[in-house]
């Protein structure tokens, strides 16, 4: 039925209304707004370019107006001053001896004749360049003045994660920091997981509690005039894409403090971006080292292996305990020379197609003997939270297997989501117990000569990140239980 002519009258007029209303609206919105709403352009590059975007030829006439000033900031960080990274530090021969005061290079140990030993302590192959990127890892971290600085707090991803995972996002953290001229420190946790307990009484922070400070700057140092607290950290920005990108006309440029929770920023859109961007590049500082060695800048388990050779320092008190609880629940006593770790991860029977069986891992043991006969023993130190992989290797009858006397997951537990049953492990034997006892097994597991693991594991990764820097056991031979010995994917 055809609108009579003043009904079309209504009609518009009504129209014109809701629009006009609309737009009021909006207007004192805008203008009633503390902080104005500005207007933006959207910019959508090829991926090729992104990737491309920080590359040493790439000039920066190149680049978008707004990446500009971070590219010629950038340039100028990635390692052309000889300050940032020793020149004169061996690349590929390695002595522990040259590595900075507190790095974990291994452990002292009396032999039963009372004898000293140095176990762990020898010369052997790091992995390219690994000495000079500590110090300065070290370096950037260790400031003569920290008044002047920039930081960036950082809180450790939660128990839902395993401690492996743990370490390796506070590794991407510590990658944007340098990136951005940043000292990365840990902001406070009282009520984090893997503080609580007896050993870490008085503390609120995995450098405070397990390993030496990542910084020699403060978190008080971080928020300057400012009480550190949550209130506070709130008024900072969050590390993201846009705060990682920003040029020096940017106010987040300038901003003291960035603070970054992966724990919680995961949860946004924006995060996944920002992390995968950093996982798939190195720091910009070490691109001429990178280069000097015939190695790409996106080598990025290079630098997995760097952030978690300079994160996992314990302290004293940790080292402490970890010789204690070594001469309790194993022997004080070195590994015998050709010993194989092998590292089963408590999900490894899971029906997931990362995961093998434990006949997979023996059977590559054996390939390790086979083609190592004069450098390897039938000797394995096992390191497995699952009391089913030690009852397997228990039984064989010609091979000598040793595992730590620490508590385990029961056998009766069901295993559905492995993280979970761990976590409920862990909070009634006690978090804390749960973290050194792993620190135990790794300790141990690095005094081995060959290597069977698979890099799906994030527990897998830190023996391979660990004895390929700190320990100078680049040159032993690490078999993938899923890729064998031609490793090309390592799950980053």
């Amino acid at each position: 039925m055809a609108l009579s002519t003043s009904r079309k009258l209504m009609l518009t007029k009504a129209i014109v209304f809701v629009v006009g209303g609309t737009f009021l609206l909006f207007l004192l919105q805008l203008y009633s707004s503390d902080q104005p709403m500005q207007m933006f352009s959207l910019q959508i590059s090829p991926m090729q370019e992104q990737m491309e975007l920080y590359s040493e030829e790439e000039s920066v006439s190149e680049a978008s107006p707004a990446f500009q000033g971070v590219l010629t900031r950038r340039v100028d960080f990635k390692g052309t001053n000889a300050t940032l990274w020793d020149k004169t530090y061996p690349r590929q021969e390695c002595n522990p001896r040259l590595f900075p005061t507190g790095h974990w290079t291994g452990l002292k140990f009396k032999t039963p004749d009372n004898s000293s030993q140095e176990s762990t302590n020898h010369t052997g192959q790091q992995l390219y360049g690994s000495i000079a990127a500590q110090h300065a890892i070290w370096s950037h971290q260790h400031p003569k003045n920290c008044s002047d600085k920039k930081f960036i707090a950082y809180e450790a991803l939660g128990p839902e994660h395993g401690i492996g995972t743990i370490l390796h996002h506070l590794g991407v953290a510590l990658q944007a920091a340098i990136d951005l001229d940043r000292i990365l420190v840990l902001y406070p946790q009282p009520n984090y997981e893997w503080v609580n307990g007896w050993f870490c009484t008085d503390t609120s922070a995995l450098d405070e509690c397990y390993f030496e400070p990542l910084s020699s700057c403060t978190i008080a140092d971080a928020f300057g005039d400012r009480e550190p607290n949550l209130d506070n950290l709130w008024r900072y920005s969050e590390l993201s894409l846009e705060s990682y990108h920003c040029d020096e006309s940017d106010p987040k440029f300038s901003e003291r403090l960035l603070g970054t929770s992966l724990k919680e920023v995961m949860k946004t859109f924006d995060t996944p971006t920002i992390t995968q961007h950093l996982r798939s590049e190195t720091p910009h500082m070490f691109h001429t080292l990178l280069k000097a060695g015939n190695i790409s800048e996106n080598s990025f388990y290079w630098w997995r292996a760097q952030s978690i050779a300079y994160i996992v320092r314990p302290n004293a008190r940790l080292l402490n305990e970890l010789k204690n609880r070594r001469n309790y629940f194993y022997t004080l006593a070195p590994l015998e020379p050709g010993t194989i770790s092998v590292h089963i991860p408590y999900s490894h029977h899971l029906k997931d197609q990362r995961t093998a069986s434990n006949e997979a891992y023996l059977q590559s043991a054996e390939s390790l003997v086979s083609r190592y006969p004069n450098d390897l023993q039938r000797r394995i130190f096992l390191t497995t939270e699952d009391p089913d992989a030690i009852s397997f290797f228990s039984k064989l009858t010609n091979w000598n297997v040793s595992w730590t006397n620490v508590t385990r997951i029961p056998r009766n537990e069901e295993i559905t989501d492995p993280n979970a049953v761990l976590n409920n492990f862990a909070s009634r034997f006690g978090w804390d117990e749960e973290f050194i006892n792993s620190f135990l097994n790794l300790d141990v597991a690095l005094e081995c000569d060959g290597f069977v693991g698979q890099l799906s594991s994030h527990w897998n990764r830190l023996i391979d990140e660990l004895r390929s820097t700190v320990r100078c056991k680049y040159d032993r031979a690490f078999v993938d239980v899923v890729q064998g010995f031609n490793i090309s994917n390592y799950f980053w």
